[in-house]
């Protein structure tokens, strides 16, 4: 049996809001209070657009806000509360989304989201807007992406079989890591991207289980978990060693006769490595996550869609 892999990484826009950072839209009635618009783009899911954010602002080094939630309530308007006053000195703001992600700001070193581990399953987008001054304009926040954006889909390469599969999992990078906020303003052109510190290699994420249905391969692709709903710390991907290290995406499957109904692989002469670990009737295939991407490298804001063809030759 062998299998083969194509991949094709796509950048996404590593843009989510359509705003320029710091520039300010006309309010309805000028306002001494600090006012926000942040308006996200039509069609990019990360948790269904932003519909709030967590925010911290200082001035001359004083916070005057500190991780203050400003939630969506129209589609072009936003709310916090207590409304705070713009100072007459400019102002630094830090936003994160989704809100209860754990920013810390410490300005005289760096200021760190810590993530301890990642579910997989949420974008994390930060904005920040430096030297922000009073206008009579809500202030417009352009928020980037931190995260890498994976999807995955699955065709049969045999017309001859019927493929079965029981899982599929993505493995072997980091989970945890540190990630430090850009030093200037976020805004189109600027390569504010922020740099990630990551460790580890304890990736297992499962992006699809019979539960009890196995999903039958066909000739056309079958996209994985709806698309790019995976989100991932941006990493290097080390190469599969055997089959139990290296970023990979990992398939457990069986090869059916369709005449009789008969498991043709795995049989007998299955070699041990390449059965799947967690249930011996069935095999694996590895597919290394570094195939095909710039320097074996996800990158923040990035789109990854991994096209897997499972071949089996007698």
């Amino acid at each position: 049996m062998t299998a083969h892999f194509t991949a094709s990484a796509a950048a996404v826009l590593a843009i989510l809001l359509a705003a320029t950072a710091c520039k300010s839209d006309p309010a309805d009635e000028p306002s001494p209070y600090i006012t926000f618009d942040a308006e996200s783009e039509r069609d990019i899911v990360t948790t269904e657009n932003i519909r709030e954010f967590s925010v911290s602002a200082y001035t001359g080094g004083i916070p005057i806000m500190e991780h203050m939630t400003v939630v969506r309530t129209g589609s072009n308007s936003w709310h916090y509360s207590p409304a705070v006053m713009w100072p007459e000195t400019p102002v630094d703001f830090y936003a994160v989304s989704p809100a209860d992600t754990p920013l810390e700001i410490n300005l005289s070193w760096e200021n760190v989201i810590r993530i301890e581990r990642l579910n997989g399953k949420n974008d994390i987008l930060v904005s920040t807007c430096l030297d922000a001054i009073q206008t009579s304009a809500r202030l417009r926040l352009n928020f980037i992406h931190i995260l890498s954006c994976v999807a995955v889909r699955i065709r049969s390469g045999n017309p001859d079989s019927r493929i079965i599969v029981k899982k599929i999992s993505i493995k072997g990078f980091p989970t945890s890591g540190y990630y430090y906020l850009p030093k200037i303003t976020t805004r189109p052109g600027n390569n504010a991207e922020g740099i990630w510190s990551a460790w580890g290699a304890d990736a297992n994420y499962t992006l699809f289980e019979a539960s009890p249905d196995h999903l039958v391969l066909t000739d056309s692709y079958t996209d994985i978990d709806g698309g790019c709903t995976n989100f991932y710390i941006p990493s290097e991907l080390g190469p599969i060693e055997g089959n139990w290290g290296g970023a990979r995406i990992e398939v457990a499957y069986r090869v059916i006769d369709p005449a009789t109904g008969t498991v043709i692989w795995p049989d007998a002469t299955t070699p041990y490595d390449q059965l799947f670990t967690e249930d011996r009737s069935y095999a694996a295939a590895l597919y290394w996550l570094g195939e095909g991407v710039a320097d074996h490298r996800w990158l923040p804001g990035r789109k990854y869609i991994y096209s897997l063809t499972v071949r089996h030759h007698r």
